[in-house]
């Protein structure tokens, strides 16, 4: 049987109808200034709105996340674009009469969008005003300090394998962050909160101590065929990063490295891709994102990585479980400028 196609849900409660209702109010005003008087049909989306017409034309807002004061919620902006081209693809609204008005972060989602065939307009928001949204260029590539390299070492002495992602070095067992270097210091732990108790912890444990219980308990769980739990749930894009960097075979590559993504990862929720880049079999260049679940925004994320480091003819492959094969990711991998393929890999872990 294949698999649903995923769709993005209407909001439901009472703040979540409010803000579906005022999202609906402000895009109908800039879709004015945008394509003028329509007759439009209304959808309310979760994060946005959006608006079509009997002339093809649709209209779809990316909205801000409302947890602005949130460290690391600007990244609910940034990868919304794949959400929106999989709803104008199930509306049936052609990608080059689609416009997308985004509220934050307009320039990567710009970037972004110039990555596929016949792309929609994007345009930024500019208080009640909107205007053509500029690509932003690509950030530097940023290399750690050798004291930063130097600080990871007892991690990697532990049994972890070393990260490099915008210049902060972590360490990581089968894809999951155990530790990072914040300030030249090492700090232990699965997560922010994690190793800031960890530090805590350093008054009546040693450094040693600590780094071993992280990476004994990680390892526990971290394991094909171990029980469910909360450690082997996070990342596990990363988890089949991992496996394929071990034996690239099974992507159908001779060498893999890590590949950052165009943007710095928030934190250890965030549904992004896990992305390598090397060598085919053949030998030609090739990028490989890895995903897990529902996540429609791999394939503009994993795109937007690629154009940053890679030329223009490597492929890019999507590497998802078999459940995770969904038509939606199919229809995005096609409309890319880039050559690519899917393939299926099984994770390791339950459930």
């Amino acid at each position: 049987m294949a698999p649903v196609d995923p769709s993005l849900s209407p909001s439901s409660g009472g703040d979540d109808a409010q803000a579906a209702r005022l999202a609906l109010v402000k895009t109908r005003a800039l879709a004015r200034k945008v394509v003028g008087e329509r007759t439009w049909d209304e959808h309310a989306l979760a994060g946005g709105a959006a608006l079509t017409c009997a002339q093809g034309e649709a209209v779809v807002l990316i909205a801000a996340t409302p947890e602005v004061g949130r460290p690391g919620a600007a990244a609910m902006v940034y990868r919304r674009l794949g959400a929106a081209l999989a709803w104008a693809d199930k509306a049936r609204v052609e990608r080059r009469l689609l416009h997308v008005l985004v509220d934050g972060r307009a320039g990567i989602i710009a970037r972004q969008a110039a990555l596929f065939a016949d792309p929609p307009t994007v345009w930024e928001i500019d208080g009640a005003d909107v205007r053509p949204a500029t690509p932003q260029p690509y950030g530097p590539v940023l290399e750690p300090s050798a004291e930063d390299l130097g600080a990871v070492q007892p991690l990697l002495a532990a049994g972890a394998a070393i990260a490099i992602e915008h210049g902060v070095v972590l360490a990581e067992i089968e894809g999951l962050e155990v530790g990072r270097v914040v300030d030249g210091r090492l700090e232990a732990g699965v997560g922010q909160f994690d190793r800031a108790a960890g530090v805590a912890m350093e008054a009546v444990q040693t450094r040693d101590q600590l780094v071993a219980n992280v990476v004994r308990v990680v390892g526990e769980h971290r394991r094909a065929g171990a029980p469910p739990h909360p450690l082997n749930r996070l990342e596990r894009a990363r988890w089949l990063r991992a496996l394929a960097l071990a034996d690239p075979s099974i992507v159908d590559a001779a060498e893999l490295s890590r590949l950052e993504l165009a943007v710095p990862r928030p934190n250890l929720v965030e549904p992004l891709p896990a992305l390598a880049h090397g060598r085919a079999l053949d030998q030609r260049p090739v990028v490989v994102a890895f995903s897990v679940g529902v996540n429609l925004d791999a394939v503009p994320l994993a795109a937007d990585a690629a154009n940053r480091s890679m030329p223009a003819e490597a492929e890019l492959v999507l590497v998802t479980p078999a459940r995770d094969r969904y038509p939606a990711l199919a229809r995005l991998l096609e409309g890319l400028i880039r050559p690519t393929r899917q393939l299926s890999v099984e994770g390791p872990w339950s459930g």
